[in-house]
């Protein structure tokens, strides 16, 4: 335990030294946290259950990458995302964030908002 301790102290202040190192917490239950120096930090499921596997596959999408939207929706509350958001919180690209809504959106999962008026 002391060791553990160590270890993370010694992983934290090199995250705080270079901004691209970050550091992961992986627990015994298999739920990923982290970024743990990052305020998009969320905890997700390594092991995602048989029907988010199965949506996912369904979606054309990775079981991870659903696990990590249904974190920022319970976690953070969000229920409304824009392709950035899925950028910034699952780091991915751009392209990639938009392909994830678009199926979604296809499936009905999802809907378009409009955006108030300029």
């Amino acid at each position: 335990m002391v060791d553990a301790y160590k270890n993370a102290a010694t992983a934290l202040s090199a995250c705080k030294k270079d901004q691209n190192h970050y550091t992961f917490l992986v627990t015994e239950s298999q739920e990923m946290v982290g970024p743990l120096n990052s305020n998009r930090s969320i905890s997700y499921s390594l092991k995602p259950h048989a029907q988010t596997s199965s949506l996912a596959k369904s979606l054309g999408i990775s079981p991870i990458n659903l696990e990590k939207i249904i974190s920022l929706q319970k976690e953070r509350s969000m229920y409304e995302f824009t392709s950035s958001d899925l950028v910034y919180f699952l780091e991915i690209t751009p392209r990639s964030a938009s392909r994830i809504l678009s199926k979604f959106i296809q499936r009905r999962l999802l809907h378009i908002r409009s955006g108030p008026s300029i």
